[in-house]
């Protein structure tokens, strides 16, 4: 497991040290000698030692010369020096070279054993910890997507605050040149929008974020059954002329394989160009006003949408600031307040149909956001989230489309207060959960024990739960009796396997898993520094 090297000009020293020392019962499987300090530095580079037991003084190149040179390659190598000189100087100079230990001849060698088993020691935290931190950076990795994914969300609906901003270039987000907000419709061959095969729909959204030129970058989120939102940086275009043609060659291709490979139609509509990513919303805006009105006419197409269309110049308002205002008025208990509002709206015929219809949408994207900020969907409230968007989509008068915004409005006022009502039952619903497993989380078995002494289902309880706790009833009882566990591996002497059986695992293998995974550590690991 571990490599050591041995450098000394004496050959009987370096091969009674190699021979009269139980190497292999510490670990070390394989030993290499050198005759001075050059030869140790020739090995060294070949070898990668884990640990250089070095004399000081030799012809050549002596152990000091040799200890700076294999640190400039190989960085992590311990170092034990030997000298048949007690000099101040000299353990000086030992110590600059990462130096564990510094022996005097003849040697001791159960004192060379103890020096070499705490290097080994520290050789094996330093594995452990590296292992750990490797893991850490696969599963940033691993979550990475799913991260762009959300700042994407974020950004195009409004909601990018300055911390995200600055963050941007680590996510590889941040604008380079110039950018678009592209919205995809995806409809079957036959023109169906009831819905799209969910796999195909992730085969569509991993296909058009990997199947770009290098100069092109993409992140995407599924916005509902059947439509895909993406930001498409174009990190060559020069100017928006030129932005707007490498966005539709990428979008041609990526239509193609739609269409053909897995026969479905879409409409693709692009929000415009900019540099500024406060102007995301705007540019999704605009897709979505141009996608929403003339979805029924443009079929299978690639569309650029109009800038005189944009119902937010026309009705001048702002989208943050209308969110607040509704947000603000759903926190009331009169809901004539928001109706009053709502119908200012639609009550005079000022705006054509197109434009106030744009404005509707914007509405009902506010709602939806509105319902996210308090874990709430359209699938939750209407039971079906796409069923809002069809619906507007069939409405042709300003009458029918404000009677219907209000209507709208008003179940997901009531829906939101009958919850609220419900909450105090909830909370005692929580609290039951947690008392059980706090009490008796080393005779859990399974979440349908605590889900039945609550004269609950295993899935209502579950996600009651997550909605107040913020992860379900299973990753509480993991929490918990890993929280048990280390205090019980700190401040008691008992064996790992007593631990373990414990705090309700029969496996001990099973139970040193779930514990370095929460805590990056062995519970031998973790007991050994909490008991020092």
């Amino acid at each position: 497991m571990y490599k050591l090297l041995i450098v000394d000009d004496n050959v009987s020293d370096r091969k009674g040290l190699a021979e009269l020392v139980n190497w292999q019962g510490m670990g070390i499987t394989e030993i290499v000698l050198a005759k001075n300090g050059m030869d140790g530095y020739k090995k060294a580079l070949e070898f990668c030692p884990s640990l250089i037991l070095t004399d000081i003084s030799m012809p050549v190149m002596d152990g000091l010369e040799m200890a700076k040179k294999v640190l400039e390659d190989l960085p992590k190598t311990k170092f034990i020096f030997m000298s048949c000189y007690d000099d101040v100087e000299y353990i000086r100079s030992a110590m600059d070279y990462n130096a564990y230990g510094y022996l005097l001849k003849p040697i001791n060698l159960d004192k060379l054993t103890e020096t070499v088993k705490k290097i080994l020691k520290i050789k094996k935290s330093e594995h452990e910890l590296n292992e750990t931190m490797l893991n850490l950076r696969r599963q940033v990795e691993e979550n990475m997507p799913y991260v762009r994914e959300l700042v994407t969300q974020d950004i195009v609906y409004g909601n990018l605050s300055s911390s995200y901003a600055s963050q941007l270039e680590k996510l590889s987000m941040s604008i380079k040149n110039m950018y678009s907000v592209v919205v995809i419709h995806i409809n079957d061959s036959v023109g169906n929008d009831m819905g799209v095969n969910c796999m195909a729909l992730y085969d569509i959204k991993k296909y058009m974020m990997e199947n770009i030129p290098d100069s092109i970058r993409v992140c995407s989120f599924l916005q509902s059954r059947t439509s895909i939102v993406s930001m498409v940086y174009l990190d060559d275009a020069e100017n928006e002329q030129e932005g707007i043609e490498q966005l539709f060659d990428y979008l041609n291709v990526s239509k193609d394989y739609i269409n053909n490979k897995l026969g479905y139609e879409c409409l693709m509509c692009a929000g415009g160009i900019s540099d500024k990513i406060e102007k995301a919303p705007e540019l999704y805006n605009s897709a979505e006003y141009t996608l929403k009105t003339n979805i029924y006419s443009m079929g299978n197409n690639i569309v650029l949408a109009e800038k005189s269309e944009n119902a937010d110049r026309m009705l001048d308002y702002d989208i943050v600031k209308l969110k607040a205002e509704i947000t603000d008025m759903f926190s009331n208990n009169d809901f004539k307040i928001m109706q009053s509002f709502l119908n200012k709206y639609y009550e005079k015929n000022t705006y054509n149909k197109n434009s106030l219809k744009a404005f509707t949408y914007t509405l009902i994207s506010i709602l939806q956001l509105i319902l996210l900020d308090r874990n709430e969907s359209f699938t939750n409230v209407f039971g079906d989230d796409t069923m809002v968007w069809n619906k507007l989509s069939k409405y042709n008068t300003i009458l029918d489309i404000g009677q219907w915004v209000v209507n709208i409005f008003k179940f997901a006022y009531d829906y939101l207060n009958e919850k609220n009502e419900n909450s105090g039952k909830y909370i005692m619903l929580v609290n039951s959960i947690k008392k059980i497993i706090n009490e008796e989380y080393g005779s859990i078995e399974n979440v349908n024990q605590i889900s039945d002494r609550t004269y609950t289902s295993q899935s209502y309880a579950n996600h009651i739960f997550k909605q107040y706790e913020g992860v379900t009833i299973f990753e509480y009882l993991v929490r918990i009796r890993m929280e048990k566990a280390k205090e019980m591996l700190k401040n008691t002497d008992m064996k790992i396997y007593e631990i373990s059986e414990r705090v309700g695992y029969m496996s001990k293998t099973y139970f040193a898993s779930l514990f370095r995974e929460y805590t990056g550590k062995s519970p031998k690991l973790y007991r050994a520094e909490k008991q020092k």
